[in-house]
């Protein structure tokens, strides 16, 4: 029996590893959906539909504090965490793995860009990141994501 999509269902409820990826191109190579998927988090995998809406429209609520979500999403074994465009209220100090990649969304500090920025908003006296310490200097690399101090 085919598994197919059928609106918001799989027939049959495959899981993600029984499903092929084929990338494009010239000695690309097959791989599980599963693990394409895992090439790449997103912190928005680790909020609730109220929290990712508070993040992407800047209203502050009661859930728009999101430390605790974005901590999740830096525990995870997953190297590339990705920040889509909204804006990041955190009330602590993350702590950060070595050698972890931060990729925000681009755009500008300008908060009348139209929403395309990745921020991290501080609010306290503390900061934004503490990298794990291990037994060698590790490193924390941030594209395209801006942290601001907010008073």
């Amino acid at each position: 029996m085919s598994k197919a999509l059928t609106g918001s269902k799989f027939l049959n409820n495959p899981d993600s590893l029984e499903v092929g990826y084929a990338p494009s191109g010239t000695g690309a190579v097959a791989t599980t959906v599963q693990s394409k998927l895992r090439e790449r988090v997103s912190v928005f995998d680790f909020m609730t539909a109220a929290e990712i809406q508070a993040v992407q429209t800047n209203t502050w609520t009661t859930v728009s504090d999101v430390t605790a979500k974005l901590q999740a999403a830096l525990n995870g074994a997953n190297r590339r965490i990705h920040f889509p465009p909204g804006n990041y209220k955190i009330t602590s100090t993350l702590t950060i793995n070595q050698d972890t990649i931060l990729i925000g969304s681009g755009g500008t500090q300008d908060p009348n860009d139209g929403g395309l920025t990745s921020r991290i908003d501080v609010y306290g006296d503390f900061d934004a990141f503490q990298i794990k310490s291990g037994s060698y200097f590790g490193w924390l690399t941030m594209s395209r994501l801006y942290v601001k101090k907010v008073s």
